[in-house]
């Protein structure tokens, strides 16, 4: 081992210091080796406290590392090991284009504790398994790592991680002190156990060929994602842009509190896309756009409110459960929307659309489409309560079973036509359309009784209670004993 308590003193010149069987240990005293350059080489785990401009390393024995104490900011050339430990410990900043590489299955540890840690000059410029960063100030990394662990702890300072592969947030976490994260990943997935916060300020996740699915919650200010593959997260944000462009690719953001739609919108290549609000609701003035893809939106304690552009959710079909008043213009194929609270659901949908279930605990619904469109109505349940009105303007309805339900007025007198399949309009008022004053109910079948036959049609028209008139039309043969 080359070791002791004795300083070496360069100047300006370089030191190289090479034990070819065994250790350097010299880290007795601070300032141990003052120079302008140190060159090190060694095959066993080794120590040094330094007071240098450059540093270059090899620790060539298998599991073998180093540790370096440095008083001042550092410049890293190639520093290497055999899939040992790399310790650094710069009161100042960390830079440099060499190389850090403990190895795949090595680990890194760089502190600055006053400084930053700039090492971004190279693609994949720090190789281990494990990365832990430590810095007061902005940083930025070029990494091919398994896992990091970081905290940045200066306030306001920002940390960027360009990722070569793959990147498992470790469990110490991912965080800085209100100031932005970004983790742009050129391959693989973003997973991991620890947790990514920026406090109030943004993050933004990129898997450019892969998915975003860490275990630990995302929380910030603005959440961006952009993804190849189907991602899964838990956020705790306030606002949300993504952007999922793999085929039929899925995106499913758990939400701690309320989210809002950012301008960025919330796009995927047809694939499907679920929001769980977990205790407030989703609003903004972003889009959301799935292509085929359906949307659900759960908002339990909360509401729903994107109506602020046309055609602000554009999808397959579009479920939402919400507790409060819920308020979306769309344009999809079917909706699915429950209401459990005392408030209302306004729905205006630029096209042709199937209802498949509207319900109210105790509010209105408001439904508008286009003019000359097709609304199939299989179940409309416009509350219990006090407040159980229906309107609908435009379009031409068709009414499936069970059909329409008000406790107060299902008002159709904006509608084109009306036009029963099964089931019943019940309501103690119905108004219809202007300049017609009956509602057409088809027989379908040509038996005595049971679905579409003229016993079950009379029967539904008498179960609304004389309210309005009604034709029967005949498309089968029938007979009525």
């Amino acid at each position: 081992s080359i070791d002791g308590a004795g300083a070496i003193a360069a100047g300006t010149a370089n030191v190289a210091l090479t034990n070819t069987n065994g250790s350097i240990s010299l880290a007795n005293a601070g300032n141990q080796v003052n120079a302008n350059r140190l060159n090190l080489s060694a095959t066993a785990t080794s120590a040094v406290n330094t007071n240098v401009a450059t540093l270059s390393a090899s620790i060539g024995g298998s599991n073998q590392g180093l540790t370096v104490g440095q008083t001042t900011a550092l410049a890293l050339g190639n520093v290497s090991s055999n899939n040992g430990t790399l310790t650094f410990n710069v009161p100042g900043g960390l830079s440099g284009a060499g190389f850090v590489n403990a190895g795949t299955a090595g680990i890194v540890v760089l502190n600055a504790v006053s400084g930053s840690v700039n090492l971004s000059a190279n693609s994949g410029q720090v190789t281990a398994s494990l990365l832990t960063l430590n810095a007061q100030n902005s940083s930025t990394l070029n990494t091919s790592a398994n896992t990091l662990n970081a905290n940045i702890a200066g306030s306001g300072q920002t940390l960027v991680i360009n990722e070569f592969n793959g990147l498992a947030a470790g469990p110490a976490g991912i965080a800085t002190n209100n100031g932005a994260i970004t983790l742009n990943l050129a391959a693989g997935s973003l997973t991991g156990d620890g947790a990514i916060n920026a406090g109030t300020a943004n993050v933004s996740l990129t898997a450019a060929t892969g998915g975003l699915s860490p275990n630990g919650v995302v929380s910030g200010n603005v959440l961006t994602l952009r993804a190849q593959n189907s991602s899964t997260l838990s956020t705790n944000v306030s606002t949300l842009n993504a952007n999922v462009t793999g085929s039929g690719q899925s995106l499913t953001v758990t939400e701690a509190n309320g989210v809002a739609i950012g301008t960025g919108n919330i796009v995927t290549n047809n694939g499907n896309l679920t929001i769980n609000a977990t205790a407030g609701g989703i609003n903004g003035t972003g889009r959301i756009n799935t292509g085929s893809g359906n949307v659900t939106l759960r908002t339990p304690a909360g509401n729903v409110t994107l109506n602020s552009a046309a055609n602000q959710i554009t999808a397959n079909a579009l479920t939402i459960s919400a507790l409060n008043s819920t308020a979306v213009n769309t344009s999809i194929s079917s909706l699915n929307a429950a209401i459990t609270g005392a408030g209302s659901l306004t729905v205006t949908e630029a096209d042709n659309i199937a209802i498949t279930q509207a319900r109210t605990a105790n509010g209105a619904i408001n439904f508008t489409t286009s003019a000359n469109s097709t609304v199939n109505i299989s179940d409309i349940n416009a509350a219990t309560g006090t407040n159980g009105n229906l309107t609908v303007i435009n379009g031409n309805l068709f009414l499936d079973a069970p059909g329409i339900r008000a406790t107060q007025t299902v008002d159709l007198r904006q509608a084109q036509s009306v036009t029963v399949l099964s089931g019943g309009i019940i309501a103690p008022v119905v108004l219809l359309p202007t300049g017609q004053n009956t509602v057409n109910y088809l027989v379908t079948s040509s038996a005595d009784a049971g679905p579409g036959s003229l016993r079950d049609v009379i029967t539904r028209i008498n179960a609304g209670g004389g309210t309005f008139n009604s034709t029967i039309l005949v498309t089968s043969p029938t007979t009525v004993a």
